[in-house]
Parts: structure tokens; C-alpha cells; sequence
């Protein structure tokens, strides 16, 4: 079976919420979104640098055994600025 993009981190998403504080997944994991899964890397689209730097520094690690939890191999997730993305909900 073959997930999209979209399935991949959504079911990374639930999981970090298991893991993670509901005020952090709201602020700053639910406003990205999964734009492509490319071999071993999901990209997820998110609304500015500092959401993207925050991510990788603050839930990176977490995030990463997540996807390769989900995922059953190695997954490098990569936090991308979206210019359609730029306003935070």
C-alpha cells in the first residue's frame, strides 16, 4: 500500500500528538501541510522561516522517529516555506 504525502503526515501528526503538548501541535505543527513525498523525504509546507526553523529545532528529532515509525524506514522530513502558506491561521 502506497500513502500520499498527505496520508504520511497526517498519521505523523497523530502520533506526535500522543507525544507532544496540544498547545505545540496547534501552534506549530497544524498549520503545515504535506506537499510531496519524494523517496525518502516528506516535505511540509509551512507558513514562515521561523515556523520552519522552530520545527526542526524544537520537534525535528520527535518528528523524524515518527515518520520512521509510520513509515517502517527512514524519513527525513524537510519543513519548506510556501509563499501560499505565509499567513498563519
Amino acid at each position: 500500500m502506497s500513502l500520499s504525502a498527505k496520508e504520511v503526515w497526517k498519521r505523523v501528526l497523530d502520533e506526535a500528538a500522543r507525544q507532544l503538548p496540544e498547545k505545540v501541535i496547534r501552534a506549530w505543527l497544524e498549520p503545515t501541510e504535506a506537499v510531496a513525498l519524494e523517496g525518502d523525504r516528506l516535505l511540509v509546507a509551512v507558513p514562515d522561516e521561523f515556523a520552519a526553523k522552530r520545527n526542526e529545532t524544537n520537534h525535528g528529532v520527535l518528528i523524524s522517529r515518527v515518520a520512521e515509525s509510520v513509515m517502517g524506514k527512514p524519513l527525513t522530513v524537510v519543513f519548506k516555506v510556501q509563499e501560499d502558506r505565509q499567513r498563519r491561521p
